[in-house]
């Protein structure tokens, strides 16, 4: 039941949605400001760009950038463990 319906909310405005039968429910909902998300989108679309830019800089597919991401974040870890924790 709960997979048929599909909640998402935008800005100002909050829509419900029943995908099996196109029967939906829209609430308008007063702003008195606008939210802080547009930032968040430039850091957002900024990422992509650079995950983009190394991507084809290397030469790797979105696997390898996982393996590059994990490799990264175990050698990040000793460094810490190292230099913080065992001394």
């Amino acid at each position: 039941m709960w997979r048929k319906w599909c909640a998402r909310s935008v800005i100002g405005r909050i829509e419900i949605l029943n995908r099996s039968q196109s029967v939906g429910l829209v609430v308008e909902v007063p702003t008195t400001k606008e939210p802080k998300i547009k930032g968040r989108l430039k850091v957002i679309e900024w990422h992509r760009r650079q995950v983009g830019f190394w991507k084809t800089k290397l030469g790797i597919s979105d696997y390898g950038m996982l393996w590059v991401a994990w490799l990264k974040g175990i050698v990040l870890g000793l460094l810490v463990y190292h230099f913080a924790i065992a001394n």
